[in-house]
């Protein structure tokens, strides 16, 4: 039953990385595109409108990384942990393996 939440909670770890990977990918890159950045006319000088979206993704994927609040995606985490009622122990557990570094 353990190894059960112990998967339930790090899915829903790795759901939300990924939604607030995707909430600020626009933001990063609109950030590092050329046209943008200078408000050029012409589509050609928008990288990100030339490159498709998994391109785009794929080029700025550590920014993205970097950009995310972690203390706002840890929070959100712990406010749906502590509504199932899961023991402290299994708790820690994910929580130490995900942010062993903090």
């Amino acid at each position: 039953m353990e190894t059960c939440k112990t998967m339930i909670l790090e899915s829903y770890f790795k759901i939300l990385h990924a939604k607030a990977a995707l909430d600020i990918s626009y933001q990063v890159i609109t950030e590092q595109c050329y046209g943008c950045e200078n408000d050029c006319c012409s589509q050609r000088d928008h990288t990100c409108l030339m490159l498709s979206q998994h391109e785009l993704l794929e080029m700025y994927f550590d920014l993205i990384l970097e950009k995310i609040n972690f203390i706002e995606l840890l929070s959100t985490w712990d406010i749906a942990v502590k509504e199932l009622n899961l023991s402290v122990n299994l708790y820690t557990s994910v929580r130490e393996k995900y942010f062993s570094n903090e």
